[in-house]
């Protein structure tokens, strides 16, 4: 089109300014002059068909390439609406979030004479053939806190500010969960050391995390704020418990998986990023054979932390480790109250990195 002389026109379907060819046209080395005579998008068609609002949805494009962060989303957020294309479609959405339930509403052909719309749950949407194009309504869970749906009204899709101050809340919010004396939670997640491991994991959206030995469900739920897909394992049904009702109090999505690491990994879908609460060595040897970007753990000893960090040596990940040592003080009368001291270890994988 740059090197045509005169007027072209570029027919788009969708819309062409919503991850559509615009800013392709619009690119500087091209030059071009663009006006853009848009009609209703496909995602406004498609909640207009299901009689739904969307000013609360995410919107994702879904391909070959981005098909795996496409699906994170769906597991994160109760509202997405995903532009599919031949390959990573409604088939390959479902098959891809097994072991979490979802709602689909399957609009195909939109605009057309075979337009077609389609509720199905999840697991039911492999069990046939769709015609392109179309968009997937994904619907399921609760509704979460702050979004438009709970009367924010002021920002599309997620509010990122919604939901309490600060990357993890006091001790005090998951007391009534945990282990330890008087509700406390357990050695590894107090909340000076849930904050370094999630500034170090650093999970985002599109991301999948894996919270292994998740306890209370504390660092499951602050993973999970940050608007990444998380995966809560632990061996005890009274954890798997707990880390569902911190979720649900939350108004965060995550799944729970009851079993024991390392053999219960082997079915999980790939991770982007793990904290290893619980399981030592092995697990975290484990983990990093799946080569997820990063790794996070605690050890107790300097001993456990350097047989942990030559293993991570040893599978290519760029290890480092501090000593980690809190101190709370009443502050009436400036005393010490409790004492928590942890080797926090990181990994890096610098193929996969950022």
């Amino acid at each position: 089109i740059a090197a045509h002389r005169g007027t072209a026109v570029v027919f788009a379907d969708g819309d062409p300014g919503f991850f559509g060819v615009v800013r392709t046209l619009r690119a500087p080395e091209f030059g071009l002059e663009v006006e853009v005579v848009p009609a209703v998008s496909s995602v406004a068609a498609a909640f207009a068909r299901a009689g739904m609002p969307w000013d609360d949805a995410q919107v994702v494009v879904a391909h070959r390439r981005t098909l795996r962060r496409a699906v994170n989303v769906c597991r994160a957020h109760t509202k997405v609406a995903v532009l599919t294309s031949p390959g990573a479609g409604p088939a390959e959405l479902g098959l891809l979030l097994e072991g979490v339930h979802r709602t689909f509403v399957i609009c195909e052909e939109l605009g057309t004479e075979r337009e077609q719309v389609t509720v199905v749950t999840s697991d039911k949407a492999a069990d046939h053939s769709w015609r392109d194009p179309n968009v997937v309504i994904v619907i399921g869970g609760p509704a979460g806190r702050g979004g438009a749906a709970d009367g924010g009204d002021w920002i599309a899709g997620r509010d990122p500010g919604a939901g309490p101050r600060g990357w993890v809340q006091p001790d005090e919010s998951y007391g009534s969960y945990g282990d330890g004396p008087g509700g406390r939670l357990g050695e590894g997640e107090t909340e000076l050391l849930r904050a370094a491991q999630l500034a170090r994991l650093g999970p985002r959206v599109g991301d999948l995390v894996w919270d292994i030995g998740c306890g209370s469900g504390a660092f499951a739920a602050e993973a999970a704020r940050a608007g990444a897909a998380v995966i809560a394992v632990d061996r005890d049904p009274q954890a798997c418990a707990r880390t569902d009702a911190v979720a649900r109090r939350s108004g965060v999505q995550l799944q729970v998986v009851q079993g024991t690491a390392p053999h219960v990994l082997e079915n999980l879908p790939e991770p982007d990023v793990v904290r290893v609460g619980g399981g030592g060595a092995p697990v975290v040897s484990a983990v990093a054979d799946r080569r997820p970007q990063r790794i996070v753990t605690h050890a107790a000893t300097r001993d456990a932390a350097e047989l942990i960090g030559r293993d991570l040596t040893e599978h290519g990940y760029r290890v480092e480790c501090a000593l980690l040592q809190s101190v709370e003080l009443d502050t009436r009368a400036w005393t010490e109250t409790e004492r928590s001291v942890a080797f926090l270890l990181s990994g890096l994988l610098p193929d996969r990195a950022p």
